[in-house]
């Protein structure tokens, strides 16, 4: 594609300055745009990042789920947990492949 139209912004580039002074604006303007577009970048690519571990661990097995989202009070009603000093209720994953 090509620029169909193009209209020189004298106000923010006028052509009664040097060219070396001209150059030096549009460069700036350039390297600032560029910093922007790398920030926001990094940023989409921290954000799909992020996506597809919630997707990951929201469909995946019980080995990257959060036992937390799991065990809901539906599922732990009538479970005896107990918390005490020397007792503690513990919830473990445990792969079929590893059971006996």
């Amino acid at each position: 594609r090509y620029t169909q139209q193009f209209a020189w912004d004298y106000a923010k580039y006028p052509n009664r300055r040097p060219l070396k002074e001209l150059v030096s604006l549009i460069s700036g303007g350039v390297a600032a745009i560029d910093e922007e577009l790398k920030q926001l970048t990094s940023s989409y690519a921290a954000k799909v990042a992020a996506l597809q571990e919630a997707k990951t661990k929201k469909g995946g097995n019980l080995m990257v789920a959060d036992l937390n989202d799991v065990l809901t009070e539906e599922i732990m009603h009538g479970v005896e947990v107990r918390d005490t000093e020397y007792l503690k209720t513990l919830f473990i994953a445990i792969p079929k492949t590893a059971e006996e």
